[in-house]
């Protein structure tokens, strides 16, 4: 049984699904002045590149942060991979990007929002609060992610 069907047969009223709803900002022409990763993004091939990032409050240990740079390093996958604030990227224009071709995230709302709007498909790796719920819709439900396998799995 779906989420909105239990949620339908529990409260035994109509339950309709609306969202998720997205606010279109009318984009700026650009000015010819691209640098950093989204001049580099331009160079690379179709769907070819991973975004990789845990959002600003994410938290990983020294050994995490390790493995994660040795298992993209030895993927040999093209990736771009934020590591928290001060190391900021343009997100919006990142998952919007022609290249990028999957998103290894934390479940941050806004993240999924974003990653939904542009169709680009989802590793999930939640890490704390509302995100283990996020997930789990964004595999059981919408079906437009896979889960990061757990230790030992």
């Amino acid at each position: 049984m779906g989420f909105w069907d239990g949620l339908q047969r529990e409260r035994k009223e109509e339950v309709y699904a609306v969202g998720p709803l997205v606010r279109r900002v009318e984009k700026k022409p650009e000015d010819g002045k691209k640098g950093g990763v989204l001049q580099w993004m331009d160079e690379q091939p179709t769907e070819s590149v991973v975004y990789v990032s845990f959002g600003s409050g994410g938290t990983m240990s020294g050994n995490q942060m390790r493995e994660v740079a040795l298992g993209l390093e030895l993927s040999q996958q093209r990736f771009v991979w934020v590591v928290r604030p001060p190391c900021e990227a343009p997100q919006a224009k990142i998952l919007e990007h022609p290249a990028t071709g999957g998103f290894v995230t934390h479940c941050g709302w806004n993240f999924v929002l974003e990653s939904v709007e542009n169709g680009v498909p989802m590793v999930a790796w939640p890490l704390y609060a509302e995100q283990k719920m996020n997930a789990f819709m964004l595999l059981e439900e919408l079906r437009v992610a896979v889960r990061m396998a757990e230790e030992g799995a």
